[in-house]
């Protein structure tokens, strides 16, 4: 059971889904994880994860999703959360 949350770009309408939380099988909790570097989002089960754009380990957990992110794609400060829901 988790949480879906959901990211896009109002600039160039880039959008990705993050599935979060913990499957039918008890695996590690899926958390979200923004880099302290280049501020790029990440999902990751690991408890000291890396960035896939920088290799840094400096990731904070993040625990509010309504702030403005940078956008992978077009890396614009209007990366926004735009959906959230529940998952089984």
């Amino acid at each position: 059971m988790g949480q879906i949350v959901g990211f896009i770009c109002s600039k160039c309408s880039y959008e990705k889904s993050y599935f979060l939380g913990t499957g039918f099988r008890n695996t590690k909790e899926k958390k979200l994880y923004e880099c302290a570097n280049c501020k790029v989002l990440k999902a990751s089960v690991l408890p000291i994860p890396k960035c896939s754009k920088c290799n840094n380990s400096s990731l904070i957990k993040l625990l509010d999703y309504e702030k403005n992110f940078n956008c992978p794609k077009c890396n614009s400060k209007d990366y926004h959360l735009g959906i959230t829901g529940n998952w089984d």
